[in-house]
């Protein structure tokens, strides 16, 4: 008997992702790949892969609202010049 298709909800996961760590993000990606390779046409596939690409966005963005706030700061330059005077924050 064959199971029906695993529908995640592309509403409220990327909320779930939101929440979650950094660590917790890495470990669902990997996990979730592990899955698909073990089983690429089971009835979650579709599921894992969609987990895959929200923590995926999650990460990015959370990358990019880091470098943004680097860049806010002077970037390299500005780490540079604090690097210079001992400042190691």
């Amino acid at each position: 008997m064959t199971q029906p298709n695993t529908q995640i909800d592309h509403s409220e996961y990327p909320k779930r992702a939101a929440a979650m760590t950094d660590a917790e993000l890495l470990h669902t990606i990997n996990d979730c790949s592990e899955a698909l390779e073990a089983n690429p046409g089971g009835h979650k596939a579709g599921y894992y892969a969609d987990e895959i690409h929200y923590c995926g966005m999650e990460r990015a963005s959370r990358k990019k609202e880091m470098l943004t706030e680097f860049a806010k700061q002077g970037g390299f330059s500005a780490a540079r010049k604090r690097a210079a005077r001992g400042d190691c924050r």
